[in-house]
């Protein structure tokens, strides 16, 4: 998280520490949804997007800003949507993925199958 509050300073800055949580291979998705974003608010002057919370609900990224208008929100949809399309454990998209465990978390089957979870 530091480097994408470091690379996002305007997007992240009223963030805290304790408002985020996600996997990491997470990581480069939550980048190009910020990158996106800000170059949206970037086009549009007197607009600048900041984020309250990011996490995992329910298996799929969740990221909550200030203020939004109808093009942010459909940017942090698709990522939203991408999220619950890769696996959690090693971030591959290339491969079917599954709810495995009591919390939901999305998985594809060899890694269901390296870490014997059902």
């Amino acid at each position: 998280m530091t480097n994408l509050k470091e690379k996002y300073p305007k997007i992240f800055e009223n963030i805290h520490w304790a408002n985020y949580g996600f996997p990491e291979t997470w990581t480069d998705l939550i980048d190009n949804l910020c990158k996106e974003i800000q170059d949206y608010c970037d086009l549009h002057d007197d607009f600048q997007v900041r984020c309250v919370q990011v996490k995992e609900k329910f298996g799929g990224l969740r990221f909550y800003v200030e203020e939004s208008d109808s093009g942010i929100d459909e940017i942090i949809r698709k990522y939203e949507k991408q999220s619950i399309k890769m696996c959690q454990q090693c971030g591959c998209t290339d491969k079917e993925v599954f709810v495995v465990g009591s919390w939901i978390k999305y998985w594809c089957q060899p890694c269901i199958d390296k870490s014997h979870v059902d």
